[in-house]
C-alpha cells in the first residue's frame, strides 16, 4: 500500500492549457504528469531537477521538460495560514519543444 502525499501547492491550469492540454495524446499527458507532479509535492518547485529560469520576455516563466514537451509555470506564494497549500503553481502554457522557443 502506498503512502499518499498531499501536495504543497495548489494547481492552477488557465483554459487555454486546458485546451492545448485536451489535444495530447495519452502518453503525452503522463508526461505532462510525471514532469508537474514533483513540483506540486516540493517544497521550492524552482528546485526540482530539471527546472530552468527563461530569459529575455519570458523571465518571469520557468520550465519543466515533459517528454516531447515544456511545460511552462510560474509560483505564487500565498500568505495565508488557514490554507493547507504554500501557494499556486500556475501553469501557463504547454508546448512541443520543437515549438517552444
Amino acid at each position: 500500500m502506498s503512502k499518499f502525499t498531499p501536495h504543497k501547492w495548489k494547481l492552477i491550469i488557465f483554459p487555454a492549457v486546458k485546451k492545448a492540454f485536451n489535444t495530447l495524446s495519452s502518453e503525452q499527458k503522463q508526461g505532462v504528469f510525471d514532469a508537474v507532479r514533483p513540483l506540486l509535492e516540493a517544497d521550492n518547485p524552482y528546485a526540482v531537477p530539471g527546472v530552468k529560469k527563461l530569459k529575455g520576455k519570458f523571465s518571469n516563466l520557468w520550465r519543466v521538460r515533459a517528454r516531447d514537451h515544456r511545460v511552462f509555470f510560474i509560483v505564487k506564494v500565498i500568505e495565508d495560514e488557514n490554507s493547507p497549500y504554500k501557494g499556486n503553481l500556475e501553469i501557463h502554457d504547454i508546448i512541443a519543444r520543437k515549438d517552444a522557443y
